[in-house]
């Protein structure tokens, strides 16, 4: 996301919005609360976030228990994430 939004020129723009940086499925817009890209510097989006666009999260079986373990039901899950850094 980081990368995309400096293409972008430090904007938020449609193509940004409707892009899908970390490859999870949702559109940028969408994870930040802004669904049909319309957000403006200094107004409110018009949806709720639900996640980040620069992190994506996948949840796998888990055959084990383990502190970062979630359980969704009663199958646990542990949580893996990749997230963009900077170097």
């Amino acid at each position: 996301m980081l990368q995309a939004f400096a293409a972008a020129g430090h904007a938020w723009t449609r193509d940004l919005c409707m892009a899908d940086s970390d490859a999870d499925g949702k559109t940028n817009g969408a994870e930040l609360g802004d669904p049909t890209c319309v957000w403006v510097k200094g107004g409110v989006p018009t949806g709720v976030a639900s996640g980040h666009p620069g992190n994506h999260c996948i949840y796998l079986l888990s055959t084990f228990t383990h502190s970062s373990t979630l359980f969704i039901g009663v199958y646990p899950f542990y949580k893996v994430c990749i997230v963009d850094i900077i170097l």
